[in-house]
């Protein structure tokens, strides 16, 4: 239902490597990373599912906390190597928010080709605002992409007006909470989006 591929007969350098970063209900949300690596991968792609990366980079163990896991997929850019502009970083909920710390940081961010969120969780609705939440969005230099429910508690259809975003963040609003238990047609109407995005912002890695 949600794999239909990318066009095939790309060019050399084609190859794409994902890394999904989920939310703090993990594995829970896994469900999600499965939907975006039977809808976005093609051959020669490879992705990295929140507990891939904890397993090869964090023992196994699962940490909650944003610069742990921002440390985390770093390391695994580091061994990543060469064609950062293939990379693209894939962040639902407190994962987005580990994944725009890297976008927005001035040395980091070019180590990846492009950022998609899903559900970014601009505040907690049963907690105080906290600034550092949202006040790095507005320098991300990561072309980036954007989902947020309509009805998500965690930051809804009003989070245009009341934060501050970068010009390279793209924002979308699809009808959901935060939780994203979307019908299958609105599933593949975001994985479609996220394909033309990925089109438009991924370059061709270099060739020898």
């Amino acid at each position: 239902m949600y794999s239909r591929e990318a066009p095939r007969g790309q060019a050399s350098g084609a190859e794409r490597t994902f890394l999904f970063l989920g939310g703090d209900s993990h594995p829970k949300d896994a469900s999600i990373g499965k939907i975006l690596r039977a809808g976005l991968v093609r051959p020669g792609d490879r992705f990295l599912d929140q507990q891939e990366l904890l397993d090869r980079y964090n023992g196994g163990a699962w940490t909650p906390k944003p610069a742990h896991r921002l440390a985390m997929l770093e390391r695994a850019l580091d061994d990543l190597g060469k064609a950062p502009e293939r990379v693209v970083l894939l962040g639902r909920s407190s994962g987005a928010r580990a994944a725009t710390l890297l976008a927005a940081d001035g040395v980091l961010w070019h180590r990846a080709g492009a950022l998609v969120c899903l559900g970014y969780p601009f505040r907690h609705p049963n907690r105080p605002l906290k600034r550092q939440r949202f006040l790095h969005l507005f320098r991300v230099g990561l072309p980036t992409l954007l989902f947020q429910g309509n009805r998500d508690p965690y930051g809804g259809s009003r989070v245009a007006d009341e934060h501050l975003l970068s010009p390279a963040i793209e924002l979308e609003f699809i009808d959901a909470i935060h939780d994203l238990r979307l019908p299958p047609p609105a599933w593949e109407a975001v994985l479609d989006r996220i394909r033309r995005f990925l089109t438009e912002n991924l370059r061709s890695a270099p060739t020898a």
